[in-house]
C-alpha cells in the first residue's frame, strides 16, 4: 500500500508491475524478487 501512495498509483497497478518484473527476471517469489533487489543496491537503507 505505501508503495501505490508513494507513487500515486492503484494496488493493482503495483501487483501488475511487480508480476510482470518477477517474468522478466525469471523469479517466483516475493522473496526472490528482494533478494535480487537487495543484491543490486535497489532498496536502499531498509
Amino acid at each position: 500500500m505505501e508503495i501505490a501512495r508513494r507513487l500515486d498509483v492503484g494496488m493493482k497497478t503495483v501487483e501488475t508491475f511487480k508480476a510482470r518484473g518477477l517474468a522478466k527476471l525469471g523469479l517466483k517469489t516475493r522473496a526472490e524478487l528482494v533478494r535480487y533487489a537487495s543484491g543490486r543496491g535497489w532498496l536502499g537503507e531498509v
